[in-house]
C-alpha cells in the first residue's frame, strides 16, 4: 500500500488526460505506449476523419500496464456516453492509429464523506480539482429512489456529469476510484476526526426519497462497511485493497459484528411491534 501525507501530495493522480495512438488492435483489446497509467483508468477512442471532423467510437479501460516496456493493455467496449437513439450511429470499430484518450474528466471529482468537517478538510486541501457537490449526487439518488447508493448510481451520475474521479473517505483513508469503471486507483491514509456522521454521506439534503422495494431502497445504516464492500465488490483482485483489508481485518470484523447485532436488534423490535399490533 502507498502512504503519503496529504499536505505533501494532495492527490497523486494527475488531472491531465493521456492521449496515445492505438498500436495492436483486436476485436476487443488494444495497446498503447505510455510513460505511466493506472490499471482501471477509463476513457474513449477518438477517430480523426480529417482536419475538421472526428468522432468518439469506443469506450476504453486500462486492464494492465507493463512498466518495463511502458505499454498499456486496453479493453474496448461500445461507447455509452451522449446516448441519443433519435440520431444515426456510426458503426466504426477501433483500429490502429485511432487515438486513445484516457483520464478525461479527472480534473473533476465527487467526494463521499461521512461528515461536514471531513468533506471540508479534503476539499480545501485539494483546490486544483473541480468538486461536484454531493448535494447533486444526493438529488440523483432521490430521483432513483436509492437512499443506499449502488455501483450503477455512481457510474450513471459520473457519466451524466463528466466526472472522472470518485473519492470515498472511510476508516481514516481516502479511496480514489475511476468513476466510470469504479476501479480502485489509490488508497491514501488521512486520519481526520469526524464530527457528527450523516448517512448515506454528507450532503445538505434533508432526505433522499426511497422506492418501496428493490436494491438500494433501504436506508443505509453502516457507512464505512457499505462503501468498503462496494469498493471490494468492484475490485476483487486489487493487491492494495487486499493489503488494506488484511491490515485492518480486526476493525472490519468489529464493524461487521456490530452491524449484525444492530440488524438482529431491529428485527426483534419489528417482531415485537408486529406481535403487539396483532393483539
Amino acid at each position: 500500500m502507498r502512504y503519503f501525507l496529504l499536505t505533501l501530495i494532495p492527490l497523486m493522480l494527475s488531472a491531465a488526460a493521456i492521449k496515445a495512438p492505438l498500436l495492436d488492435v483486436t476485436d476487443d483489446t488494444a495497446t498503447i505506449s505510455s510513460e505511466t497509467v493506472h490499471p482501471g483508468t477509463s476513457g474513449y477512442v477518438l477517430r480523426n476523419f480529417n482536419d475538421t471532423f472526428s468522432s468518439i467510437i469506443s469506450n476504453v479501460r486500462v486492464t494492465a500496464y507493463d512498466a518495463q516496456n511502458k505499454t498499456a493493455t486496453l479493453a474496448l467496449a461500445p461507447y455509452s456516453g451522449l446516448q441519443q437513439d433519435s440520431l444515426p450511429k456510426g458503426m466504426w470499430k477501433a483500429q490502429k492509429g485511432d487515438i486513445a484518450v484516457l483520464a478525461h474528466g479527472y480534473g473533476q471529482g465527487l467526494l463521499i464523506a461521512p461528515s461536514d468537517n471531513v468533506y471540508s478538510h479534503l476539499v480545501e486541501k485539494n483546490p486544483s480539482l473541480r468538486w461536484v457537490h454531493p448535494d447533486y449526487f444526493a438529488a440523483h439518488l432521490s430521483f432513483e429512489g436509492h437512499p443506499t447508493p449502488l455501483t450503477e448510481d455512481f457510474r450513471n451520475f459520473c457519466e451524466q456529469t463528466s466526472t472522472g474521479l470518485l473519492h470515498i473517505y472511510l476508516l481514516d483513508h481516502l479511496f480514489t476510484l475511476d468513476c466510470s469503471s469504479t476501479a480502485l486507483l489509490e488508497i491514501l491514509p488521512i486520519p481526520i476526526q469526524r464530527s457528527e456522521e450523516k448517512l448515506p454521506f454528507f450532503s445538505r439534503l434533508a432526505t433522499i426519497n426511497a422506492d418501496l422495494w428493490g436494491e438500494g431502497s433501504d436506508e443505509l445504516e453502516a457507512y464505512d462497511l457499505h462503501y468498503l464492500r462496494l469498493i471490494e465488490a468492484n475490485n476483487p483482485d486489487n493487491k492494495a485493497l487486499k493489503a488494506f483489508l488484511s491490515e485492518n481485518s480486526t476493525v472490519i470484523e468489529k464493524l461487521t459484528q456490530s452491524t449484525k447485532a444492530d440488524d438482529i436488534s431491529d428485527s426483534n423490535a419489528q417482531k415485537r411491534a408486529s406481535f403487539l399490533d396483532a393483539k
